[in-house]
């Protein structure tokens, strides 16, 4: 099953990045350049981050969680780096779609001794032992538990009152926010949203859960949060602001097989990219570079990899890059912050060879190119594939 969107002179203006690493673009591709040993699950973790200065309204981190607290701070970031406020915007036809992790009794982390009490031996946390081991709660647990409060302050925040919408697809998540928004934006309901995800899974009780769909082998599961201004070409023009990239093609797709099941053929996800450049109008040959997922989940990598070697050829394969070897898997946030990394990439006119995947020596960009495409994959057979085109220095 497939759907595609086809957004047409669609730019992105700004981005939000938070990882362990630091708070913007700068703090974060530093890692890259000079890279300290593998990271570890305990180096990806953002536990001790102070979010009070970096939010407008800071009463809000009283009454939040902290994975919640994490997402705002980088929409915030994003709002600053792409010079939009509520005085700078039209605030019915500004959007904010937002993918997030589900709800989950994690996010309650003055109660951690009754939730971990409650996890069975399998690693599943039982709600009815989880009562019995916790029967008091204040009135911000009920809140802490929203699995959309970065969606409602972000739009106080911005005074967003478009269309919107909440996404918690896991690894696809910050994906699908983009494609909701770029729907709107086609459909002349929007002239600008921010778009993204955050993830907040450096938890032992995800990770215990999390051993049963094979997420806790491979690249350690990362704490953080990206979004980005996405708006038409025309409204970036009257704001003065410098796109980043434009958004050629998005597609979305599913093997439905069943629950944590991936087809080894990748058959869903070849498709799925020769769609993609299809709607963006472009080859195989165009392209300069692949993010890929880099989960470190065998099943996923390979039919990745399967699926591009099905379409290009051994001579023209591009470079092939993954954030998460020094930012961790993201989760709902990844698929995003690979955007700046881009945006540095090509400024530089090379990628970084801590994030080159395979033995290609050539981390040279070619000048003549400037599309990429970023995919995203999950143990369950879900994708999405995101082709964009970088904007000249």
């Amino acid at each position: 099953m497939t759907a595609t969107s086809s957004p047409h002179d669609i730019v992105i203006t700004g981005l939000g990045i938070l990882t362990a690493h630091g708070l913007g673009m700068g703090a974060n591709l530093d890692v890259f350049e000079h890279p300290s040993d593998k990271s570890t699950q305990e180096d990806l973790k953002v536990k001790g981050f102070n979010p009070v200065p970096h939010l407008t309204d800071r009463k809000v981190v009283k009454v939040v969680s902290h994975r919640d607290a994490l997402g705002l701070v980088a929409f915030e970031e994003c709002l600053r780096n792409s010079g939009i406020s509520s005085k700078t915007i039209n605030p019915d036809r500004t959007g904010l779609y937002v993918g997030a992790p589900p709800s989950s009794c994690i996010d309650h982390h003055n109660y951690n001794e009754g939730i971990l009490a409650s996890v069975d031996p399998y690693g599943q946390l039982q709600e009815k032992n989880f009562g019995e081991n916790f029967r008091s709660a204040s009135p911000t647990t009920l809140l802490t538990g929203l699995p959309n409060n970065v969606l409602c302050y972000g739009a106080k925040t911005l005074d967003a009152r478009g269309p919107n919408s909440n996404y918690t697809t896991m690894e696809t998540s910050a994906h699908m926010a983009i494609i909701g928004a770029c729907r709107s934006i086609k459909l002349g309901r929007l002239d600008c949203a921010v778009a993204g995800g955050y993830s907040a899974h450096s938890d032992k009780v995800f990770a215990a859960s999390a051993r049963q769909r094979g997420l806790s082998s491979g690249t350690p599961i990362s704490e953080g949060a990206a979004f980005a201004t996405i708006e038409t070409r025309e409204n970036a023009t009257k704001r003065g602001a410098k796109p980043i990239c434009s958004i050629s093609s998005i597609t979305s797709g599913s093997d439905a097989i069943g629950p944590y099941e991936i087809d080894p053929s990748a058959g869903t996800l070849t498709n799925l990219i020769r769609n993609a450049l299809a709607i963006a109008g472009v080859t195989t040959g165009d392209i300069a570079v692949i993010m890929m997922t880099g989960s470190g989940i065998n099943s996923v990598d390979q039919a990745e990899q399967t699926a591009v070697n099905a379409l290009w050829s051994q001579d023209e394969k591009p470079i092939m890059a993954t954030t998460a070897t020094r930012w961790g898997h993201m989760m709902e946030a990844g698929g995003l912050a690979e955007i700046g990394f881009l945006q540095n990439s090509f400024t530089s006119e090379k990628v970084p060879a801590s994030a080159i995947l395979g033995s290609s020596a050539n981390s040279a960009l070619p000048s003549a190119k400037r599309h990429a495409v970023v995919l995203r994959s999950s143990p369950s057979g879900e994708y999405t594939c995101m082709i964009v085109r970088m904007e000249e220095a």
